[in-house]
């Protein structure tokens, strides 16, 4: 017979909202203040075998992921907020999408390669100077501001 261990009081202590630190590969000079990050979730999704009679599910052959929020403060020179909005107008397909930009527009996103990139999320240990997990998100993209 096996027994569950007792959890230590440090797995029962919640993360702190704003042990976190954020960064984009592409634009590493841009600090984010996070205060809060939804982690995405992960699915499996099952594969389905058919048969005349009922279908049999099996095991999962891909994982789905679900988004990732993270809400932070808007810097004092606005910067990181015109970073991720002039990202979103450059990679948008729609024409009508440039209509409206005035000057918040920047050439810096014209270039190719510009559609994704790769992300860190560091959890913070509580003294907020170690990492306790560090998390790369390959090519992210943002979609909503």
């Amino acid at each position: 017979m096996s027994t569950c261990p007792n959890p230590t009081n440090d797995l029962l202590t919640p993360l702190n909202g704003n042990n976190f630190s954020f960064g984009i590969q592409k634009v590493p000079e841009v600090s984010w203040n996070v205060q809060k990050v939804q982690i995405p979730s992960v699915r499996l999704e099952p594969t389905t075998q058919s048969s005349p009679y009922i279908d049999i599910q099996h095991r999962g052959g891909k994982l789905e992921y679900g988004t990732v929020n993270i809400t932070f403060v808007v810097d004092s020179a606005f910067e990181n907020y015109l970073k991720l909005y002039n990202w979103m107008v450059r990679t948008c397909d729609n024409s009508k999408c440039f209509s409206n930009t005035g000057n918040l527009y920047d050439h810096e996103f014209e270039t190719e390669g510009w559609t994704v990139s790769d992300t860190f999320l560091n959890v913070m240990k509580p003294n907020k100077t170690d990492v306790l997990y560090s998390i790369k998100f390959l090519d992210m993209q943002p979609f909503s501001l």
